[in-house]
């Protein structure tokens, strides 16, 4: 019988670790959909959901409930995730059978082995850090975890932050990568977490040559394939669709069923729009074939030396595998039969898609601009000459900060005291109104002007008829009090139309909704559980990578709210939010937002495709 080596075992194992990994998600998927839905549940039983502006209301019983429950929902992602697919590499590399049932089985009874101290550590750093660290197993229920912007903007502004967070992150990564074999000790060797992780940190300091080698030839080999699938499904028809692009028409609406007869320019523009549709569609159907396979890699070469380094550790000399290649069975035709499916799918859905472009991909509303901080970065932060920047610039409204002081006013300022912007450490409540007006704050533009620190009064009347005022009642002077200060200014103004209360504290805005219900207010959040819809406010403003998902835009959408986004300021996201269903975004960069909404109008449909291709494909 022919032999071959560990690469041709490899290529001729993909169909099987795919088809055991499908069948598995299959198994596992109607349990953890149900804990998924129960989570959800609880956490939307009461009057809201639970966010990151009400987490101090559910600490209670119910937060013991969606702890076990999530608990028991990550134990299923552990079994489908990392430990069927380790007992899968092993069991094709030792040649033995390999059965779906029996995976899943010995995964779930390896469970237990995890419940120790030094266990839930390994399942909280998997959770939490190899998301952001980028390297390692991770689950999918967390893959997308970051931190959010406005944490890391501070970050990068500050030296310190930036190399202390440089030196954990890296500490983080080492950690990982000394423990990397942790999972194949504790379910391929029954050793417990803390004997699996002494035993990964043997194997690295052994062999962290052979590691180091592997590693190299793994990335470039995961380098090559990407760029490959890139150039030939992305960069090639994009430059081909491109050229075609500027011949086409654009905005053309025209609806097929109620033509009689369709022009030669109707096919060919019928036919563009079909070709672009597909072009993004294969080229995201590639790009997951492509890191499918580099997760198998990943499993199937950890799982290789794992067994060397244990065959070594035992003594016996290391010789080059040689496996015996067994038959195609069926599952390596199904799965062949299904990978040219689904292409085929892609082109019906594609002449769909381009048959009823304009329904699919209708023209939106623009996105309002709002200016963080007053002005963004076009005046000194808070400052009243960022609110005449804004309306100049054609702002629908200007966002600023408002705090209070010992004596009981309000004064414009975002951070928790003075230090960054005056050098005076002291607390806006610590000082009274007249001491702080003694301040002077440097102007964050760098022109070298000294300001003094406006308040709310000065603010309002200086705004007024200009732009809309975005007022965030702001750290813990927030509470019922400073609403109603705040709304008593305004009143006397006359401006309950000009302004918006919002917060990071849910209690102060459902008090101002509840109370002040001809007040126009918004919840400031970064994470939710449960329907933020209904979160007793008027508007949802939440941070960009939570708004990036668009059935939660459409389910606040659905209660008549509003969704704002905080705080945009890369180009990538600009263009994102300002062709998505969010009502507003709030930015720093005013030049920067009025740049991209002029390459947003003067787009091609194929511009259009690509853009908004993310949200059909995403729920």
């Amino acid at each position: 019988m022919k032999k071959t080596g560990f690469l041709r075992l490899f290529i001729r194992s993909l169909p099987e670790i795919w088809f055991c990994q499908v069948v598995i998600g299959a198994i596992l998927w109607f349990p953890m959909t149900t804990l998924n839905t129960v989570v959800t549940t609880i956490a939307a039983s009461g009057d809201f959901a639970l966010t990151t502006a009400n987490i101090r209301s559910f600490l209670s019983l119910r937060v013991l409930e969606m702890l076990a429950c999530s608990f028991l929902l990550v134990l299923l992602l552990v079994v489908g995730e990392i430990c069927a697919p380790i007992f899968l590499c092993e069991a094709i590399q030792k040649q033995e059978k390999t059965g779906v049932f029996s995976i899943i089985k010995k995964s779930i009874k390896a469970l237990p082995r995890f419940f120790t101290p030094s266990g839930f550590l390994i399942l909280l750093y998997i959770l939490f850090i190899t998301p952001l660290i980028g390297i390692g197993f991770s689950l999918s229920v967390t893959e997308s975890l970051y931190i959010p912007r406005f944490i890391t903007e501070v970050i990068d502004k500050n030296i310190t932050y930036s190399v202390l967070y440089g030196v954990v992150l890296f500490a983080l990564t080492l950690l990982g990568l000394i423990h990397i074999f942790v999972f194949h000790g504790i379910l391929l060797d029954g050793d417990r977490p803390w004997d699996a992780m002494r035993r990964s940190r043997q194997y690295i300091v052994k062999h962290w040559k052979t590691i180091i080698i592997v590693i190299i030839q793994l990335t470039l080999l995961t380098r090559i394939l990407y760029s490959v699938q890139a150039f030939v499904f992305d960069t090639l028809p994009q430059h081909y669709l491109d050229s075609i692009s500027a011949e086409m028409p654009r905005g053309y609406i025209f609806n097929i069923v109620e033509v009689e007869t369709l022009t030669d320019e109707d096919l060919t523009l019928l036919l563009y729009r079909a070709l672009c549709i597909l072009q993004v569609y294969i080229g995201q159907y590639v790009f997951n074939l492509y890191a499918a396979i580099s997760s198998c890699t990943f499993f199937m070469v950890l799982t290789r030396l794992y067994l060397r380094f244990r065959k070594e550790d035992e003594g016996q000399a290391y010789e080059p595998e040689k496996y015996d290649l067994k038959p195609r069975d069926a599952r390596h035709v199904i799965l062949t039969l299904l990978a040219l499916l689904v292409p085929v799918f892609l082109v019906c859905l594609s002449v769909f898609m381009a048959v009823f472009f304009n329904k699919i991909f209708p023209e939106r509303e623009k996105t309002a601009v709002i200016a963080h901080r007053t002005g963004g970065y076009l005046a000194s932060e808070n400052s009243l000459e960022g609110l005449d920047e804004a309306a100049s610039h054609g702002c629908y409204g200007g966002e600023t900060d408002i705090q209070r002081t010992k004596d009981r006013r309000y004064i414009i300022n975002h951070d928790t005291d003075f230090a960054r912007l005056t050098g005076d450490p002291r607390k806006p409540s610590e000082m009274t109104l007249e001491e702080i007006k003694k301040l002077k704050i440097r102007d964050t533009t760098g022109n070298g002007q000294l300001l003094s620190v406006p308040t709310l009064e000065e603010l309002l009347d200086h705004g007024k008829g200009k732009v809309k005022l975005f007022l965030e009642l702001k750290g813990e002077s927030a509470d019922n009090y400073m609403v109603e200060d705040v709304v008593k200014a305004v009143k006397e103004r006359d401006m309950v139309e000009d302004v918006v209360l919002i917060s990071l504290d849910y209690d102060v805005i459902n008090y101002a909704e509840q109370e002040y219900p001809e007040m126009e207010t918004g919840v400031l959040i970064f994470g939710s559980m449960g329907d933020v819809a209904k979160l007793n406010c008027d508007m949802i403003i939440m941070e960009e990578e939570m708004a990036a998902v668009v059935s939660t835009i459409r389910s606040i959408h659905n209660a008549g709210k509003r969704v704002g986004v905080w705080t945009v300021n890369t180009r990538r996201a600009m263009r994102r939010f300002l062709d998505s269903e969010a009502d507003m975004v709030i930015t720093d960069d005013i030049l920067m937002a009025i740049d991209v909404q002029k390459e947003l109008d003067e787009r091609t449909d194929y511009d259009i495709i690509k853009d908004r291709s993310s949200d059909l494909w995403f729920y």
